[in-house]
């Protein structure tokens, strides 16, 4: 399976310079679900993030839009019944996941309850199609590594689940980094190890460009360079900046 960023746009860009008739944007959305049916596996997963139940404290399953690009919101409106049941990292499937178990409140959604946990343990590939590295799954390794992580601690919030009649009070566990606390990841130098180890491949289908990573290798990586430099994935201002300060994690 594989779990897809994406950028419309850019791919709607290259499409119509590249097509020999004018293709508009609603239209767009269907040819760019099938070119990503091309890239080596039927079964996709495709964020949905909605990042609103921090203020507002609900999550509306059926209704919340998705918020991270417009192909995300088309693909969201078709699979909507796939919808996974995690506030702030949702996605929708082409193809039926089985959702946690409700009977326990708090939610981890960056743990064993979140799509990047199923990705490991089922061995997908995350996709960046026509969009630059950036992956969230980072926060779910750091999650992973929380005991040598210094930039981010758990903060619980509560809240509402609404699924159609359905509602249920919960808890979710949110890896957040303090707000005074000012980093930046150092992506290009991830990349390039990740390149360098033939972890990440990039490839072309057609006009089109995407990045293929196994997650479980990916994983792996990531948690044999913490172990070595638990500040790994940041760029060396941030590195200076933690190294001379101690950070008390609360708001």
């Amino acid at each position: 399976m594989n779990y897809i960023h994406s950028d419309y746009y850019n791919f709607f860009f290259k499409l119509n310079i590249f097509s020999s008739k004018k293709i508009n944007l609603k239209n767009g959305f269907s040819l760019m679900e099938k070119e990503l049916l091309k890239l080596g596996s039927k079964k996709i997963i495709i964020p949905t993030y909605n990042y609103d139940f921090v203020k507002k404290k609900v999550f509306n399953i059926n209704k919340d839009e998705s918020q991270v690009g417009s192909f995300t919101e088309y693909f969201r409106k078709k699979f909507n019944h796939n919808r996974s049941e995690i506030p702030v990292y949702s996605s929708c499937s082409n193809f039926k996941i089985k959702n946690f178990n409700m009977e326990n409140k708090t939610i981890d959604i960056l743990g064993k309850h979140s799509d990047f946990n199923y990705l490991i343990n089922n061995n997908g590939n995350i996709i960046n199609f026509e969009v630059n590295f950036g992956p969230t799954f980072i926060i779910f390794i750091e999650k992973f590594n929380s005991k040598k992580i210094l930039y981010r601690y758990s903060k619980k919030i509560n809240g509402v689940l609404l699924d159609g009649r359905k509602k249920k009070n919960i808890f979710i566990d949110l890896y957040v980094r303090p707000r005074k606390l000012s980093i930046s990841y150092d992506l290009n130098k991830l990349k390039r190890d990740l390149i360098e180890n033939k972890i990440l491949k990039k490839k072309k289908i057609g006009i089109f460009n995407y990045e293929i990573y196994n997650s479980n290798k990916f994983f792996e990586f990531c948690n044999y360079k913490l172990s070595k430099d638990n500040l790994y994935f940041l760029d060396k201002k941030s590195k200076n900046e933690l190294k001379k300060k101690k950070y008390k994690f609360k708001e």
